[in-house]
């Protein structure tokens, strides 16, 4: 496990109890990736991984690969929950969790999110009632 060592240098300071945050630069592209892991009593319930510092067409790229990654869930029977092309937001879940891609400008460069969390935990937070 020696080589979790070294991730382990890019960890931040995430400010929040049960949320690890890791932030590595991409000196190739002059971005930088985050992985951000959260938990709740212990258990797992998020995983984000984010992009951020793009330019327009590395972000047009990096967020139309996703979609692309989307519409293969959307195949394999993953429900659409909402897809916004105006508010870069989409929005899928299956019977074990929600994925969530999202993406935006911050200042004059470009993010995109992925989020993968556990269905009842995303409902929880989101104030989600099933009958």
């Amino acid at each position: 496990m020696s080589h979790l060592n070294l991730i382990a240098m890019y960890q931040v300071d995430s400010n929040a109890e049960n949320l690890l945050a890791f932030v590595i630069p991409d000196p190739a592209t002059k971005t930088k990736n985050g992985l951000f892991i959260e938990f709740d009593n212990g258990k797992l319930v998020e995983i984000t991984s984010s992009k951020s510092g793009m330019n327009k067409q590395l972000y047009s790229e990096y967020l139309n690969n996703l979609l692309v990654n989307a519409e293969r869930w959307k195949a394999s029977g993953v429900s659409v929950v909402l897809e916004s092309k105006e508010n870069s937001l989409y929005v899928y879940k299956d019977q074990r969790s929600y994925m969530t891609i999202g993406g935006g400008k911050l200042s004059n460069k470009y993010f995109v999110d992925i989020s993968f969390t556990e269905k009842q935990y995303h409902e929880r937070k989101h104030g989600i009632l099933e009958n």
